[in-house]
């Protein structure tokens, strides 16, 4: 599955916002722990304890922040083949 770049540059800003918070370098055991936390796939945004995502019902691989960016992304999605 091909990577956006703007999705692992998100990833990338989300780890090391978790060190900055830290204050020190996150173990790799930290950093899985924050990758597996559901980012929108349109907006890149991270869901918090306020939040409920929406996850793809044919994949289950991608989320989505709201319904509206659920269907801008759905004919890419759909045309990826995920």
């Amino acid at each position: 599955m091909p990577f956006d770049t703007e999705f692992i540059k998100a990833r990338q800003t989300q780890l090391n916002s978790l060190a900055e918070r830290l204050g020190r370098t996150i173990t790799p055991e930290e950093q899985q722990q924050e990758l597996a936390k559901p980012i929108c796939a349109h907006c890149f945004k991270l869901e918090t304890a306020d939040d409920h995502f929406e996850t793809c019902e044919d994949c289950r691989c991608v989320s989505y922040c709201c319904s509206e960016h659920k269907q801008l992304c759905l004919e890419k999605h759909t045309a990826s083949g995920m």
